[in-house]
């Protein structure tokens, strides 16, 4: 019986796989069955998120628009502004910009202001983007403000970089945002939004010809957006559902995120009739009364909302725990959802995986919208637009289910009876949690300002989820901690993530914390440590460790014999602090027994410590890792690129890895014989390799058995040119390759032109 499963099984993945290579999806057939009198059924499957989320048509006025930004002959730097009403497309406009032109240039960010905006986040937000990676903390947290606009000037200078400012809402914010980009003829672009006119006309230095004046739909652009999402196209849709269809979409006025959401809305029904669309179209002329853009998408929101299932409602409520213009990371929402037990699971389902399914269905829906996608069409991190955001905020308050202190915001009306509390400080000093809430019922609380406000965490009694993004304000003092000892004392505790820029004191013993399934304190600086007993937290699912962490701290032998949580499925490290390569090879080698022994870990992620050495820095340790015990459960391996770990003697791997389906690692060279045992990895759907020494002799990626499952594909040499030559249909099902050379021979420049056309 379990051989005939595995082989079902077998026969399921390759039906899939056959389902989204051919597009049988965008099949009219498909189409017209969905609306064909047989009763309700299931609905098609979403396009791919690229496809879809957007909910903007380009026209021909736009293209011109992005074509003139792409001019390469005008080098000199241009500042453009998007202008209009809101829920015109704006932002989705300078997001197409950003995506189509930006590999074009050095550098790039985007970012967003917003109506309050927190320079200190967007400043650190703008250079993690610009150097790609996370900047190091300043030593000197009082004037980081500064020093971050230095280093962003610094990263800048000399470039030709793109930076698109989303959302300004004053030329105050515009006038400090301005004063970090050095003025030079490397054809740079910088692109703002705004609904306000004079906002865009300062932004151009008064020069309306830079000014881009978005307008709603025209009636072609609008029936085309909501057939598309609906149906597939205008001509797939049933004669009978086409007067009403044109009625609704007449309704929705050319706003675009009112037009697909009401789509969504319709598309996410398990069958359409004209009744249902003659209801839709009743409900829209009595609620759409007013001819504010904003107010109009809203209305159009509130009757989606109500529509969607229960557990949805509450899903999209708790977002209303983050501030607005927060962009957040799906995992972080998913694990969120189950400790709170939002999820009407079924015994026996995966509740991360349920609840991977609802944040998926908000984004078919409209109501959460992509930030990121991943190689896999996946969505990794995701925003709501401040339209979104206010609904969340209303219907929360309607129904207490959060209660937000703003300490921008004034006339504050709060119930005593919070379950759900997010503190939203900013830059305020000396806040305090309002008297009258009764912190022994809060069960969620999110606390978002400077540390020094932070409430004292033990009088939480009964929090399941703790979320907590603080900074520091020094004021010189370099020693300032924050004393979160008694977290031990949150026995309900379920979810913990600190992310801080000063040192967390966590409590010397947490094993009393047997309800909690998440620990991430990665985003703190050195000097936090995290006791060894969390070995003993069996429920603990996801561990994610600060910069200092050595795991050789937590053996219980001389023989590295790890002590390990039970049932521990995702691991995220730093590399080793220590500069001996003595003790980087025994760290390793820790990580090395504790992967192999520990049959749920299915995600191991090192990253670079702030101390790590960069490629070829043969000043500082490194260590060669082999890998030499197999771990066949793995999924998701990642290393990263500025650590000091090189991968050597792949031929070791005795045993396929039959479940790894990620990799990114750096190896010290690439022969024939490791090419051709990773094309032996089955389920192997992303590989990312930094090869430090290009290969003395040609890499042919063939069409031999292999590669079969292969998505995306990055190679990336630190010296010489490698001889590479992909065969036709080496990858069928390869979805994006990216070769980088880091030093390229000037003699080898004319024939790249033939080799990237391989």
């Amino acid at each position: 019986m379990v051989e005939k499963v595995s082989e079902f099984r077998i026969y399921a993945r390759e039906a899939i796989r056959r389902y989204e290579r051919y597009q049988l999806h965008s099949c009219s057939t498909s189409a017209a069955r969905r609306f064909s009198a047989i009763g309700p059924i299931m609905p098609m499957p979403p396009l791919p998120c690229e496809k879809t989320c957007s909910g903007l048509v380009i026209d021909g006025r736009m293209s011109k628009f992005i074509n003139s930004l792409a001019n390469n002959a005008d080098q000199q730097l241009k500042v453009v502004s998007i202008h209009g009403f809101g829920c015109l497309g704006k932002t989705m406009l300078a997001k197409v910009l950003y995506n189509k032109i930006g590999r074009k240039f050095h550098c790039r960010a985007f970012v967003r202001v917003s109506k309050k905006p927190d320079m200190k986040r967007l400043f650190h937000d703008m250079l993690s983007q610009l150097q790609r990676k996370q900047p190091q903390a300043s030593q000197d947290a009082s004037d980081e403000l500064r020093i971050t606009a230095e280093n962003i000037g610094n990263c800048l200078h000399g470039k030709r970089y793109l930076v698109v400012v989303d959302d300004l809402w004053d030329t105050s914010a515009w006038d400090v945002i301005n004063q970090l980009f050095p003025k030079g003829s490397q054809g740079s672009r910088i692109i703002t939004t705004t609904q306000i006119e004079y906002v865009a006309l300062a932004c151009c230095s008064d020069d309306p010809e830079q000014v881009f004046e978005m307008n709603p739909l025209d009636d072609d652009h609008s029936r085309k957006l909501f057939f598309d999402r609906l149906f597939g196209s205008e001509s797939n849709c049933p004669e009978e559902l086409k007067q009403v269809s044109s009625q609704i979409v007449e309704i929705c006025g050319g706003l675009p995120l009112a037009t697909v959401s009401i789509a969504s809305l319709l598309a996410n029904q398990p069958s359409i009739s004209v009744d249902l669309l003659t209801h839709i179209h009743d409900s829209l002329v009595s609620c759409l009364s007013s001819n504010s853009t904003s107010e109009r998408t809203r209305q159009v929101l509130n009757l989606s909302y109500h529509r969607l299932p229960h557990y949805l409602k509450t899903c999209l409520l708790q977002l209303g725990m983050y501030s607005e213009g927060s962009i957040i990371f799906k995992h972080d929402l998913v694990r969120q959802w189950v400790a709170e037990g939002f999820l009407a699971a079924s015994e026996g389902q995966n509740m991360e995986q349920v609840a991977g399914m609802y944040f998926d269905q908000l984004v078919d829906r409209r109501f959460i919208q992509p930030v990121s996608i991943n190689f896999n069409n996946e969505v990794v991190s995701c925003t709501v637009h401040a339209v979104v955001h206010d609904l969340i905020v209303q219907k929360s308050a309607e129904e207490n289910f959060t209660v937000v202190v703003d300490y921008n915001q004034k006339n504050l009306t709060l119930s005593h009876k919070v379950r759900r509390l997010s503190l939203q400080l900013g830059d305020t000093k000396y806040a305090k949690i309002p008297a009258n809430i009764r912190k022994s019922q809060v069960r969620s609380l999110g606390v978002f300002g400077l540390s020094e406000c932070m409430p004292c965490i033990g009088e939480f009694k009964l929090v399941r989820v703790l979320n907590l993004h603080l900074s520091g304000h020094h004021n010189g003092d370099q020693d300032l901690s924050i004393d979160l000892s008694r977290v031990s004392e949150l026995f309900h505790l379920r979810y913990l993530k600190i992310v801080c820029d000063v040192c967390v004191k966590l409590p010397n013993r947490m094993r009393g914390l047997q309800c909690l399934e998440t620990l991430d304190v990665m985003a703190t600086p050195r000097g936090t440590y995290v006791p060894w007993d969390i070995i003993y937290l069996t429920r603990l699912l996801h561990l994610s460790l600060p910069p200092d962490t050595n795991l050789l701290d937590w053996s219980v032998d001389e023989d590295l014999s790890l002590c390990k949580p039970n049932h521990l499925q995702d691991l995220c490290i730093s590399t080793p602090p220590s500069s001996d390569s003595d003790d980087l090879e025994r760290s390793m080698y820790a990580l090395d027994y504790l992967m192999y022994e520990h049959d749920s870990l299915k995600t191991v992620k090192l990253v670079a410590h702030k101390s790590s050495v960069s490629y070829c820095d043969a000043s500082k340790a490194r260590v060669q890792w082999i890998l030499n015990k197999e771990p066949h459960h793995l999924q998701r391996f990642e290393v990263s690129s500025h650590s000091p770990v090189i991968f050597c003697r792949m031929h070791l791997w005795k045993k396929l890895l039959s479940n790894l389906c990620i990799l990114k690692i750096a190896m010290h060279g690439l022969s024939v014989n490791e090419v051709d045992i990773l094309r032996r990895l089955p389920a192997l759907s992303a590989l990312s390799l930094y090869v430090e020494k290009s290969p003395g002799i040609k890499i042919i990626f063939g069409t031999a058995a292999g590669f079969t499952a292969l998505k995306y594909l990055k190679l990336r040499f630190m010296s010489g040119i490698a001889w590479l030559k992909f065969e036709a249909d080496a990858m069928p099902n390869l979805w994006k390759l990216r070769l980088v050379f880091d030093a390229i021979p000037p003699l080898v420049d004319q024939r790249l032109g033939t080799f990237f056309k391989v």
